[in-house]
């Protein structure tokens, strides 16, 4: 069925600022670095089915790690690993991108924004996209032909939204501030089909995040006038109603972002990163905003969190200082640490990577 977006309960049955990202390590909030994306799609219910592939009540993690190539540059590739350690497996192997992966409801698939068709073209909109993949790494299909990136699956398994570009003019292609201005949070099924601009609003939208329930998305922005940092919003499903839920005094450009929020299993609380302290930690909120609480206290880079699928705990990655590379972010976190959804007993995994996802 086409046409407006609609909702029951938690099956959804119709149909993200000029962020600071960056692809394969960490958010440096208050610095501007393009994420490219690929999507590649496999039809729900295909591939193999989903198996517990970790010990009983160990969870299981998805996520992106740099590995050096004979040139000293980051190939940036996807694994699978329990979080007792164990399990190791890696999804994705070529010399480029392959980042950003996201389990889907079924825990059959994983969607993730690659370059791997890309052709490089200088001063144009880069060739980046939605890709799906089986759980083992099989069957790696592109799901629409545009520019995408840091996609979120749909509860029901039949869409994903993702960040990418409004309709520009050949011109606007063309010019780099252009495209990196506005960003909008699109959708579309898992087919490729019925693509809409759901925020469709001045300003750069990123990071979209589907609530378990199926009403609402939540996304960080840049988008009001006079504000140079992120905030985060949330918006219906069907995009008719969008409400910001933070309210930073930046002051210094960058200082206060919030980015990147992630729901809890029970759609009651977001988990995001914040620079509201000065430094880029762990908070959660409630889903109107209410009650926000910093659950890391670190000199160095904590963020992109990720729920337990009983929303008891919280992975992250946290990052010490690393040497920068001449024209990028540094390269590599110390781990990706576990800690419970209060923020109490952190402990690291002794796992490098970034961008980890919880398999729900």
């Amino acid at each position: 069925m086409q046409g407006k977006p609609r909702l029951h309960c938690s099956i959804l049955t119709s149909y993200a600022a000029k962020t600071s990202l960056h692809i394969g390590g960490p958010v440096h909030l208050g610095q501007s670095y393009l994420l490219v994306a690929i999507s590649v799609l496999i039809a729900p219910g295909s591939g193999p089915r989903a198996s517990d592939s970790c010990p009983k009540g160990v969870g299981e993690l998805a996520y992106q790690n740099a590995i050096p190539d004979s040139t000293g540059r980051d190939n940036v590739d996807i694994f699978v690993i329990c979080t007792d350690g164990t399990g190791r497996r890696r999804l994705t192997d070529w010399a480029g991108l392959d980042a950003a992966p996201v389990w889907s409801p079924d825990r059959k698939q994983l969607a993730f924004h690659s370059n791997r068709d890309a052709r490089p073209q200088r001063g144009t909109i880069p060739d980046v996209a939605i890709y799906i993949m089986n759980s083992d790494g099989s069957g790696v299909r592109r799901v629409i032909n545009r520019f995408g990136m840091n996609p979120t699956w749909s509860p029901d398994g039949q869409w994903l939204a993702f960040v990418s570009l409004p309709e520009l003019s050949p011109a606007d292609s063309a010019d780099v501030n252009r495209w990196t201005a506005q960003r909008d949070i699109f959708i579309v099924r898992t087919d490729g089909t019925a693509l809409r601009n759901l925020t469709n609003a001045a300003g750069s939208d990123n990071y979209p995040a589907w609530s378990p329930d199926g009403r609402q998305l939540a996304f960080s922005s840049r988008r009001t006038e006079g504000e140079d940092w992120t905030e985060i919003y949330v918006i219906t499903s069907d995009g008719m109603d969008t409400k910001r839920l933070t309210f930073n005094k930046g002051g210094l450009s960058g200082c206060c972002e919030d980015a990147a929020p992630t729901w809890s299993p029970d759609s009651q609380w977001l988990a995001f990163i914040s620079k509201r302290d000065g430094n880029s930690e762990v908070y959660k909120m409630r889903r109107d905003g209410s009650q926000p609480s910093r659950l890391t206290r670190d000199s160095t880079f904590d963020g992109y969190p990720s729920w337990s699928a009983n929303g008891q705990q919280i992975v992250f990655e946290k990052h010490r200082a690393a040497p920068r590379l001449a024209d990028g972010p540094p390269r590599t976190p110390d781990s990706l640490y576990v800690m419970q959804s209060d923020g109490t007993a952190r402990r690291p995994l002794r796992i490098a990577g970034t961008r980890p996802q919880w398999r729900p």
